[in-house]
């Protein structure tokens, strides 16, 4: 199963590098795109508040947020840990399309789980941007494998810790603060 992994995200990273539009896509997809999903995510959710007042909508908002992107994203770092899975780029001596300035173990992804804890999200706040924010989650996370520092089953499970872990994280507080408090 792991040489299939294997081949899978090296033929997506090579055709990749074979290509300059593409290779730009990537690195964007990669790098940059994951700011702009979580911006758009806190715009939301100070808006969803109620709230006419920035300030008095940001700290609800962030609060809310914090469970659901903390908890999947800790649960990720202690796998991580506990697999030390090498990187694509680390394990066959490959040159990744950008560079990494903190290298950790590659297993699972933690952009993935933090994409996909976000879509948990906003499929609770907003479900009708729900298609926007997956089709991010796709392409921010195809990305790390086209660029060469995710193999594929690194994004599948990050993605399922992301969606199922963020999500429970986000849902069960309010769901319990709800027994006590008008929300």
């Amino acid at each position: 199963m792991e040489n299939i992994d294997h081949k899978i995200s090296h033929a997506i990273a090579d055709f990749t590098k074979r290509s300059k539009i593409l290779s730009k896509v990537a690195v964007l997809g990669a790098v940059e795109l994951i700011w702009l999903m979580g911006g758009m995510l806190l715009v939301v959710a100070m808006v969803n508040t109620g709230s006419p007042e920035w300030f008095s909508a940001w700290t609800p908002a962030a609060f809310m947020l914090s469970g659901g992107i903390l908890a999947p994203w800790g649960l990720t770092m202690v796998v991580e840990y506990l697999f030390r899975r090498m990187r694509p780029f680390q394990r066959e001596g490959r040159r990744a399309l950008i560079d990494m300035a903190i290298v950790t173990p590659s297993f699972p992804s933690g952009h993935a789980t933090l994409t996909f804890s976000m879509c948990a999200i906003i499929a609770v706040i907003r479900p009708e941007m729900l298609p926007v924010f997956f089709a991010l989650s796709l392409l921010i996370v195809f990305s790390r494998v086209a660029v060469g520092v995710h193999f594929v089953s690194d994004i599948v499970v990050g993605a399922f810790i992301g969606w199922f872990v963020g999500g429970a994280a986000y849902i069960l507080p309010i769901l319990i603060l709800s027994k006590f408090y008008v929300l």
